[in-house]
């Protein structure tokens, strides 16, 4: 089971990643874009970053028998692209309770892409992510449906950008698990099929001159709690009549090709 959950681990970092726009796209230049052509130039923009930083946030909330218990999750991830180096720092709070947990992502000298992970800072255990990285870099907006310009012009972070609202569906996610490696026995073993899950909404705000992210924001309440009901039904875990009230993961991007360097730690090389 261990072997399992360190799959799915890699499988759901991956794809939150994959969300947050690691990936490929066609050119278009169109002289009006329509959303999936904003997207596309998105992805071909940040695929040719060389480094880029990124603040994510994730706020989940779980009701149940009249308490509500909240997890708050910050995490600053530094990314270089080529080759690869990944670092990811993320501080959960539940209550007065936080925990750390340190991620590092490394491709060595032969091709190969190890995820060093750690929960004290000091011992990393090492896993082999060269099939589910090469898999992620080859998904594009085809993940995204139903995708559409919601404002044509709209300030964030005093960026001049267009607002996108998508989906990612349930039948979406499951082609992505599929093409990220995790198999059929992995998701029977843990009752999972996402094709029963509810989407995930997505807003994506887009820089209308340099077509890279500047924010995206995905609501997975309906898919967490779809989830939550797909796993309780099996062998595996059992949940209470709770339901998830807020499931929100919220990304910011800065210092484009200025990423602050980093050196992984001793204890993973």
């Amino acid at each position: 089971m261990k072997n399992v959950m360190k799959k799915i681990t890699a499988c759901l970092l991956m794809a939150v990643m994959v969300l947050s726009v690691l990936g490929n796209g066609a050119e278009a230049s169109a002289a009006s874009l329509t959303a999936k052509q904003y997207l596309s130039k998105m992805q071909s923009a940040t695929k040719k970053l060389k480094s880029y930083e990124i603040t994510q946030t994730s706020t989940t909330s779980y009701s149940a028998m009249g308490q509500t218990m909240t997890t708050k999750q910050t995490t600053k991830q530094t990314i270089f692209q080529n080759p690869v180096k990944v670092k990811s720092v993320s501080i959960s709070k539940v209550g007065n309770q936080s925990s750390k947990s340190v991620i590092y992502m490394k491709e060595e000298s032969d091709g190969k892409i190890y995820m060093y992970s750690s929960t004290d800072g000091s011992e990393y255990e090492k896993t082999d992510v060269t099939d589910i990285y090469a898999a992620g870099s080859e998904l594009n907006v085809q993940q995204y449906s139903s995708a559409k310009i919601v404002k044509k012009s709209v300030k964030v972070n005093n960026i001049n950008t267009v607002q996108i609202a998508a989906k990612v569906t349930g039948d979406d996610m499951a082609k992505m698990m599929e093409a990220l490696g995790l198999d059929e026995e992995t998701t029977e073993a843990l009752n999972l099929d996402f094709t029963k899950f509810k989407p995930i909404k997505a807003t994506i705000y887009v820089d209308k001159k340099t077509y890279r992210p500047v924010k995206t924001v995905l609501d997975a309440k309906d898919f967490y709690n779809s989830m939550m009901e797909s796993m309780g039904s099996g062998s595996y875990l059992t949940y209470t009549t709770g339901k998830i009230t807020t499931g929100k993961i919220t990304t910011t991007y800065k210092n484009y090709n200025k990423a602050a360097n980093f050196s992984l730690p001793e204890s993973c090389r």
